[in-house]
C-alpha cells in the first residue's frame, strides 16, 4: 500500500516536470502520460468542451493529468475526487490541518470539484489546479479548501521514510547567494516556495501584487509577476525601482498560517522567523545600504504587511490604522 511519502512523490514529479492539466487525464501503469492531439479530442468528445477546454490542444505532446489523477498516481488507485472523498477513513473540517500540520503531512486536500495533498511544508498545498495554473505547490489561501481527507488507500502508520534532502537555511541561501549560485535549482530542492523567488541583481523595477482571496500583498521583478499575474494576483504597479549591482539581499518570508508575505534585509529577523514556522521563499531583490526609503507597515486587522517608498502613502496608511514598522530598506 502506498505512504504519505508516496503521494508528496507524486506532487513533487508533477511540479518538477511541469505536468499539465486536462481534465479528465490520468496516468497509466503509475506514470504521468503524454497525450496527443487526438486524445485530447477524444477527451473532449468524452466531457464536453466546459470541461477540456480549446486552449488545452496547445498540451498536446506534454505530460497531462487532471487534480485526481495526481492522488491516483501517488496511491495507484483510480477514483475521482468524490470517489476520494467517499472512500475516506476521516473526513474533517479543513481547519483542522493547523492542528497538526506534521501528522497530516500526505493526506488529501478537498473542495467541491478538486481535491489536492497537504504537503510536507507547512502551509502548502500539491495539486494539478486547472488550466490557468497547472501542476503546483502553493500556499493554501490560493485554494479555497474545505475538508481534510485521510484516504483509504493510503498507509499513513508507515514512518519509514526519511528525508534525504537537507533543510536549506537562510545562511546557506545568502552564502549561495554571493557565490552566484543559480537560486531556483538550489532552493528548489526544499520545494518551499511556489514559485520560488528568483535572484536577480540587475536592479530593475519592483511591483506590487495582491491577492484577492487572502488579502495578501507580494513584491516582486516581472517574471514572478507575470507567474503571478496567470495565478490570479492582480498587479497594482511599480512600488519602486530596486537598484543594480545591490549588496544588500532583501528576504521573503511566507507566513502559512495567516497567509501573509514579510520582506526584511535582516537575516537575523529572516532566521528568527524561520524557526517560528514561517517559509522562505528566496531573494527577489537586492538593495543598497543608501537611497530612498522604504517603510514597512503592518495591518493589525487583516495581518498584511505594506512596503511603500511612498511619503505620501505611507502617512494614510498609517492614518487608516495600520501600525508603522520603520524603514525596512532602502530603493
Amino acid at each position: 500500500m502506498a505512504t504519505r511519502w508516496d503521494m508528496i512523490a507524486a506532487g513533487r514529479e508533477a511540479v518538477a516536470r511541469g505536468v499539465k492539466y486536462i481534465y479528465g487525464a490520468k496516468p497509466r501503469n503509475g506514470e504521468f502520460v503524454t497525450y496527443s492531439a487526438a486524445q485530447i479530442d477524444a477527451l473532449r468528445d468524452q466531457y464536453g468542451s466546459d470541461c477540456v477546454w480549446w486552449s488545452d490542444d496547445s498540451k498536446a505532446g506534454q505530460l497531462c493529468c487532471d487534480c485526481s489523477g495526481l492522488i491516483t498516481k501517488g496511491c495507484g488507485v483510480l477514483r475521482g475526487s468524490s470517489g476520494f472523498r467517499v472512500s475516506a477513513t476521516e473526513d474533517l473540517p479543513v481547519s483542522k490541518v493547523w492542528d497538526n500540520w506534521e501528522y497530516y503531512i500526505g493526506w488529501a486536500f478537498w473542495m467541491p470539484g478538486h481535491i489536492g495533498i497537504v504537503s510536507e511544508v507547512e502551509g502548502y498545498y500539491y495539486a494539478l489546479d486547472g488550466s490557468a495554473r497547472n501542476s503546483v505547490h502553493y500556499a493554501m489561501p490560493r485554494q479555497g479548501w474545505t475538508r481534510l481527507l485521510k484516504l483509504f488507500d493510503v498507509d499513513y502508520d508507515d514512518e519509514s521514510h526519511e528525508e534525504e534532502e537537507d533543510e536549506v537555511t537562510p545562511e546557506e541561501i545568502t552564502q549561495a547567494v554571493f557565490a552566484g549560485i543559480n537560486m531556483q535549482d538550489f532552493v528548489a530542492r526544499c520545494m518551499n516556495a511556489a514559485p520560488i523567488a528568483a535572484v536577480s541583481n540587475d536592479g530593475g523595477d519592483v511591483y506590487r501584487m495582491y491577492e484577492p482571496k487572502s488579502g495578501d500583498h507580494l513584491f516582486c521583478q516581472a517574471e514572478e509577476r507575470d507567474a503571478l499575474i496567470s495565478s490570479g494576483w492582480k498587479a497594482e504597479g511599480v512600488a519602486w525601482v530596486a537598484p543594480a549591482g545591490g549588496t544588500v539581499p532583501v528576504y521573503r518570508m511566507y507566513n502559512g498560517r495567516t497567509g501573509d508575505h514579510l520582506l526584511t534585509a535582516s537575516l537575523d529577523e529572516a532566521n528568527t522567523l524561520y524557526k517560528a514556522g514561517w517559509t522562505y521563499e528566496g531573494v527577489p531583490f537586492f538593495t543598497a545600504p543608501e537611497g530612498a526609503d522604504v517603510h514597512r507597515l503592518y495591518n493589525p486587522n487583516g495581518g498584511d504587511h505594506m512596503f511603500t517608498a511612498n511619503d505620501g502613502e505611507k502617512d494614510s496608511l498609517i492614518s487608516a490604522g495600520w501600525q508603522y514598522e520603520g524603514v525596512a530598506f532602502h530603493a
